[in-house]
């Protein structure tokens, strides 16, 4: 089966399908590996000089913020063509496929649900690692005689107890948000 854009394509007698950009036989995967591996765009077109520059652009607005490590860079291919069975969305009854009232839920909700969980798992991992650092670690540093873990501290302990209520009342929210969008 071929598939064929203006800036990549794949067909079984090109490197066995797999997605190569346009008019090349340098697969796509490649730009994305230099990218992840930290090179730029400028070095992967010397390297691969058959790849337009209008073929392939990498948007890294992470980078700024300084959360590269997070792998959260965007990419972008222009004219690429997704056939409309490939796609959805599914804020209107006639756009849903299927009947479960899970694909009833507003794709940007959907979206908010998952992301909120994200937040409330990295949280609670938060709080399991500051627990465990807490049996340990002793307050005050090296010259101040401390003696007493942070977790016998009277204060840590009261905000920890605080942050504690703040995860599981934002759990709770999450997931009465989840029920109610799935009635």
């Amino acid at each position: 089966m071929r598939q064929s854009n203006t800036v990549t394509h794949s067909h079984p007698e090109i490197l066995g399908g797999t997605p190569v950009f346009v008019g090349t036989r340098v697969p796509v995967r490649s730009l994305f590996d230099y990218v992840e591996g930290g090179e730029t765009l400028d070095e992967f077109l010397r390297q691969f000089p058959s790849v337009k520059r209008e073929q392939a652009i990498v948007l890294d607005e992470w980078f700024t913020l300084g959360l590269r490590g997070t792998r959260s860079n965007d990419y972008t291919a222009t004219d690429l063509f997704i056939a409309e069975k490939y796609t959805t969305w599914r804020d209107s009854r006639a756009d849903r496929r299927e009947p479960h009232p899970f694909y009833s839920i507003p794709m940007l909700t959907l979206y908010g649900i998952a992301f909120s969980g994200v937040a409330i798992g990295v949280a609670q991992a938060c709080l399991a690692e500051f627990m465990k650092l807490a049996e340990v670690k002793k307050g005050g540093g090296p010259f101040a005689g401390v003696t007493a873990t942070l977790s016998q501290n009277a204060a840590v302990r009261v905000e920890v107890a605080r942050q504690h209520a703040k995860f599981r009342s934002a759990r709770a929210f999450t997931f009465s948000c989840r029920t109610r969008a799935s009635q």
